[in-house]
């Protein structure tokens, strides 16, 4: 899983209790000790710490391409729309 947070991606580090932690993508590669912390059902909770590094999350370098739907089917997502009208072929 990922979860995008202010312009930056985050991976599950641990869960505990009803809570997930997850840390940010750049921890190991540029020790980035920024924490977010959720419930199991995807609310917000906190964060912790702070990032070392720039925003790590664009449009242009996240692979959404498992999360469009197939063509004929509405997407919300309009940042996600837009990537998948670009990229359909007729």
């Amino acid at each position: 899983m990922v979860l995008i947070f202010r312009n930056n991606k985050f991976w599950v580090n641990n869960q505990y209790r009803d809570k997930l932690n997850w840390a940010c993508r750049d921890k190991d590669s540029k020790g980035c000790l920024c924490r977010v912390q959720t419930t199991m059902d995807g609310r917000f909770v906190r964060v912790k710490g702070h990032h070392t590094h720039k925003p790590n999350f664009t449009p242009d370098n996240f692979n959404a391409s498992g999360l469009v739907q197939t063509k004929g089917k509405e997407c919300a997502d309009p940042i996600l729309s837009k990537r998948h009208d670009e990229n359909t072929v007729e």
